[in-house]
Formats: structure tokens, C-alpha cells, sequence
């Protein structure tokens, strides 16, 4: 097959033409261009096997485009044969991926993954950005939250409040990343209350979260400095609720379904 002065394999005619437009878009785009980029400079030579393409875009804008052994990730797949414990898995090995992210150090990109199977070619994408950032920010807020029920259950209401209040604005943050990659690095509370806020008239975030989110920080400044008679009321057990909620809801957006329980990483 030639994509002008590109020469692959010819297996690889029908399985192009067999290719939905966004498919077809992004290998004229981005993989092509980086394909004939290589021949031309002798990294690649014609005609190749093409198995593995995967483009990924960081968080400040950057992309990266990985071919055929230079792309990583975790799967869950249909095996064409049973393998021993410990031993290597290649792509010939697979009849279809079912599950597929990115390894742990790569969780801050969006990514585009097609990968060759037995059976086809599997495309896999997910363009949300900052996960690992969002993950520890979620982990952070988790710790915020028991803080918080702990000093209330003391009867320290005022730290009660800031620190659920802190544990509301890692919630905000970690959710706006993907979408906002410019919050991953805002220290300022206005930044992320006016972007959460945003969100939520969008409807993109639980407006109840909002709300609450509105309230502590218009309660924390009298929680922390506020003389004891002005003390505002203590959080509620349904505000503990909501925010241990939002983590988990969070948590189960980001975090790979795949990778963190040993399975094996895809290789050639």
C-alpha cells in the first residue's frame, strides 16, 4: 500500500479502507505525517508492518506520536491461546482488546491508540488530561474530609469548615483539569470557584456540590478568623456525605480500569 511516497505492507490496504473518518482523520493528521517524517530520515524502512500507532497530547499542548514498540499500555483482552504464568504476551497473541489505558506515567495525556489484534484493529481514546494530577488530588481530598469529620466530631467546628472547604476545592480542581488544563497550576481560590462555577451553569459538574462548595468558602473566612460568637453552624452529615460521594464519582472517572492490578503491559 503507498500513502504518496509511503510504502506499507499491502495487509494494511484493507484494513484502512475498512476505517471509520475520525480513524481515517487522524492517521492523515497526525500518524501519517509522523510516518513519512521517519522514512525520509531513515528511522523507517519500506515497505514496514505497522501494528501499534498511538498519538498523545500533554498537558501544556505538546503531542507525541508512538509507533508500533514505542507505544505502552495495560489491557484486558481475548486470548488466542493460554499463556503461563510470567510469560510474554504479543500482539499475534491477542484475538481482541476489551479494556485498554494508558501505564501509570503516561495518566496526564489524552491518547488515541489503535493497536492490530487477530482479529482487526482495536482503537482506543481518551482525551481527558491531568488524571494522575486528579488522582492525587481526589486521594488529598479524601484526607481533607476525614480531617474534617474528626475536628467536628471535637467540636472544632471552625477547622471543620476550612478543612472541608479545602477538600471541596481539590474536589473542583481535580474535576476541571481535563477539561481546563490551565487550573493543574492556578494556586488562586478565585480562579477555581469562578471556573467551577462555569462548569456547573453548563451543567457538567452536580450543581448540589456547587452549591456547597459556595457556601464553605463564603463560611471560611469567618470559621478561621471569625471571633467565636460569630462562629457560623458546623457541617452536616449530608455535607460529609456529598463530598465523600463527589471523590468517589471522581475517582471512578479517572483512575485506569486497567494497569493497577497487575496486569501485563502491552509490548510487541
Amino acid at each position: 500500500m503507498s500513502h504518496g511516497d509511503v510504502k506499507i505492507v499491502e495487509t494494511f490496504q484493507s484494513a484502512y479502507e475498512t476505517w471509520p473518518p475520525i480513524v481515517k482523520q487522524m492517521w492523515d493528521l497526525y500518524f501519517l505525517p509522523e510516518i513519512r517524517r521517519r522514512v525520509h530520515n531513515g528511522a523507517l524502512k519500506e515497505p514496514f508492518q505497522l501494528y501499534a500507532l498511538q498519538y498523545l497530547i500533554s498537558l501544556d499542548g505538546s503531542i507525541t506520536i508512538r509507533i508500533n514498540e514505542e507505544f505502552r499500555g495495560y489491557a484486558k483482552v481475548d486470548q488466542y491461546r493460554t499463556f503461563a504464568t510470567g510469560e510474554a504476551i504479543f500482539i499475534d497473541d491477542i484475538e481482541n482488546i476489551t479494556e485498554y489505558d494508558l501505564p501509570i506515567s503516561l495518566l496526564d495525556c489524552g491518547h488515541f491508540t489503535m493497536i492490530q489484534t487477530r482479529s482487526g484493529w482495536s482503537v482506543i481514546f481518551n482525551f481527558r488530561m491531568g488524571r494522575s494530577k486528579s488522582i492525587e488530588m481526589y486521594e488529598s481530598a479524601e484526607q481533607y474530609l476525614q480531617i474534617s469529620e474528626i475536628a467536628c466530631d471535637k467540636g472544632f467546628f471552625g477547622p471543620s469548615i476550612d478543612t472541608l472547604f479545602s477538600a471541596s476545592e481539590l474536589i473542583a480542581k481535580a474535576a476541571l483539569i481535563s477539561h481546563n488544563p490551565s487550573v493543574s497550576i492556578s494556586k488562586t481560590h478565585g480562579t477555581i470557584s469562578r471556573s467551577i462555577n462555569e462548569w456547573s451553569r453548563l451543567g457538567n459538574i452536580d450543581s448540589a456540590f456547587v452549591g456547597l462548595f459556595n457556601r464553605l468558602g463564603s463560611e471560611r473566612p469567618n470559621a478561621r478568623y471569625g471571633a467565636r460568637a460569630d462562629q457560623v453552624p458546623p457541617p452536616t452529615k449530608d455535607d460529609f456525605d456529598l463530598i465523600r460521594a463527589m471523590i468517589e464519582r471522581g475517582r471512578a472517572v479517572v483512575v485506569p480500569r486497567v494497569g493497577l492490578c497487575g496486569k501485563k503491559e502491552l509490548t510487541k
